[in-house]
């Protein structure tokens, strides 16, 4: 997992290792947990380093907040891949074949 990590450029779940690793590694995280029920248990919200996202309007929101930079319009901060899925299909098919 820890390559994926290092180049993702935000890790998002619930309740794992994987968010303790990524917030170890200086990467964004976000603890989704929509629909829990009772105190936060996870320990990086006990520590007061993430807020679970309880809600689904404050998820579209941070999503929107991560992926959009504030105050500079609709200029995406991550970059956009032209054709992703003829990336995707270009490295699979030579490894696996084509059906």
């Amino acid at each position: 997992m820890l390559p994926l990590i290092l180049v993702a450029d935000i890790v998002i779940g619930m309740q794992s290792t994987v968010l303790i690793e990524a917030n170890l590694l200086k990467k964004p995280v976000m603890s989704i947990q929509i629909g829990r029920k009772g105190p936060d248990q996870f320990i990086l919200s006990k520590r007061g380093i993430v807020e679970a996202i309880t809600a689904r309007d404050v998820l579209k929101q941070e999503l929107r907040r991560f992926l959009l930079h504030e105050g500079k319009g609709s200029q995406k901060m991550l970059p956009v891949i032209p054709h992703p899925i003829e990336n995707v299909k270009r490295f699979i098919i030579p490894v696996f074949g084509q059906k």
